[in-house]
C-alpha cells in the first residue's frame, strides 16, 4: 500500500509538535509528501536507494545538515522515511520513540479510514491499480460475472468531493459508524444524479476510490459522445448540486473522452483524473472539466515534471516584479489586447507597452510576438503547475 498525502501531514504535522523540529516525510519514490519546508513538498529528496530497505534509524547528512532518517514500516512494507532535523544530536536517542509512535499513528489512521468495498469496488480497484497485463483474462471474467459490459462505449467521470472522507465516512452519524452503507448512500446519489440526466443508457459502473473521489464509467452505446459531455458541462449545477451539503465543500469533475475495454477504462480513468486535478488548480474547483477542453495544459500536466520546471525556471527565474508578472498576466488574459490590458489594470496602454518591453530585456523573448508568447504561457503554467 501506499501512504497518502493527508496521510503524511498529519503524521508530520503530529511529531513536529511533539518535538519541535523540522520533519519531512519521503515515501518509496523519493519525493517529499510532507515538509516543514513548503517548496520540497513534490520535489524529489534524491536519497540512496538503499534508506528505503532499512529497517533502523540512523544519521545523515542531507543538503548540508544533520537528520535522522527514520523508516516507517506498516504490515511488512516500506512506506517511506521520516526527516527529522538533529541540530542538537540528540534525535537518534528519540528515533526509536518517534518510530514506534508513528507506526501506530499510522496504523490508528489507516484503520480508522478503511472501509469495506464491495464487489465492484473491488474490481474496479484491481483493474486500475495492481496494473497487470496478465491479470486482464480473470478481470473481464469478474466483470461478467458482475454484469458490467466491457464491449460498449464509456465515458469516465471522475468526481472529488471535497470534504467527503474526512466530514462523511469519518463522522456521518446517520449510519452509526457503518463506513460501507456511507459509500453506498453516496455511491447511489451519485448514480441517481446521473441517470435523471441520462435515460437511455443505464449500463454504468461506479466506484468508491478513496479519499474524495469516486469514478463513473458511463455507459455512452446509445448516445452521441460530444452531446454526452456537453450535457454534463452544461448541466453540471443542476446534476452535482444535489449532492452538496453541509458537510461536502465543493464538487470538482473531470470527463474523459469515451473508450472500450480495459485498456481503454484504465485511460479513461487516467484521463478523467488528471482533467479534474489540473482543471481545479489552473482554474478552480466546483466545475466539470472535459480532457479536450484543457488543451495544452493537459500535455503540459502530464510527463516529466522536473524537465518542465527546468525550462519554466529557465525562461521566467530572472522576472520577479511583481508589477512586471502581473502584467504579463492580465496580457495573456486580454488576449494580447494593450488597451483592453491597460483598462483591466488601470494604467496607461503606454505604461503596458512599457513594462512589456522591461520583461523583453530581462527574459529575451517578446510576449507580443506570437511564437515567443506560446513559450511564456507555457512557463507561466508550468510554474502555476509544478512550483
Amino acid at each position: 500500500m501506499e501512504i497518502s498525502k493527508e496521510q503524511a501531514e498529519k503524521i508530520q504535522n503530529h511529531i513536529m509538535s511533539l518535538l519541535g523540529k523540522e520533519v519531512s516525510f519521503v515515501d518509496t519514490e523519493n519525493r517529499y509528501i510532507a515538509s516543514s519546508y513548503p517548496n520540497n513538498v513534490g520535489r524529489k529528496a534524491n536519497l540512496s536507494t538503499n534508506i528505503f530497505t532499512e529497517s533502523q534509524p540512523k544519521e545523515l547528512e542531507i543538503r548540508g545538515e544533520e537528520q535522522i532518517v527514520i523508516p516507517i514500516i506498516y504490515e511488512g512494507k516500506s512506506l517511506g522515511v521520516l526527516l527529522v532535523n538533529n541540530d542538537d544530536n540528540n534525535g537518534l536517542e528519540q528515533a526509536k520513540i518517534i518510530k514506534s509512535f508513528t507506526e501506530l499513528l499510522m496504523q490508528q489512521t489507516i484503520e480508522k479510514t478503511r472501509a469495506l468495498k464491495d464487489s465492484t469496488d473491488q474490481f474496479i480497484s484491481k483493474m486500475l491499480f495492481e496494473n497487470d497485463p496478465k491479470k486482464i483474462p480473470y478481470l473481464i471474467s469478474e466483470a461478467s460475472i458482475l454484469g458490467h459490459k466491457l464491449n460498449i462505449s464509456r465515458i469516465a467521470i471522475f468526481i472529488k468531493i471535497e470534504g467527503f472522507w474526512e466530514n462523511c465516512l469519518l463522522n456521518d452519524y446517520r449510519f452509526e459508524g457503518d463506513r460501507t452503507r456511507v459509500i453506498e448512500h453516496w455511491k447511489k446519489e451519485i448514480e441517481n444524479a446521473i441517470s435523471g440526466f441520462f435515460t437511455k443508457a443505464s449500463d454504468n459502473i461506479i466506484a468508491y476510490l478513496g479519499e474524495d473521489y469516486f469514478i463513473i464509467f458511463k455507459d455512452i452505446s446509445n448516445s452521441d459522445e460530444d452531446k454526452a459531455i456537453e450535457l454534463i458541462n452544461k448541466n453540471f449545477s443542476e446534476i452535482f448540486n444535489p449532492l452538496k451539503n453541509h458537510q461536502t465543500k465543493k464538487i470538482t469533475v473531470g470527463i474523459s473522452k469515451a473508450y472500450i475495454g480495459i485498456k481503454g477504462l484504465i485511460k479513461a480513468y487516467n484521463e478523467s483524473k488528471m482533467t479534474a486535478l489540473l482543471g481545479e488548480k489552473i482554474y478552480g474547483g466546483d466545475k466539470s472539466y472535459f480532457i479536450d477542453d484543457l488543451g495544452i495544459v493537459s500535455i503540459i500536466g502530464d510527463g516529466a515534471r522536473e524537465k518542465k520546471l527546468t525550462f519554466s525556471s529557465e525562461l521566467l527565474g530572472n522576472l520577479t516584479n511583481n508589477d512586471l508578472l502581473k502584467t504579463l498576466e492580465f496580457f495573456f488574459k486580454e488576449n494580447l489586447n494593450l488597451t483592453s490590458t491597460g483598462q483591466k489594470l488601470h494604467i496607461h496602454r503606454n505604461t503596458v507597452i512599457y513594462r512589456l518591453d522591461q520583461i523583453s530585456r530581462i527574459i529575451g523573448l517578446d510576449p507580443r510576438n506570437f511564437d515567443d508568447a506560446v513559450s511564456i504561457k507555457i512557463a507561466l503554467l508550468i510554474r502555476q503547475l509544478f512550483s
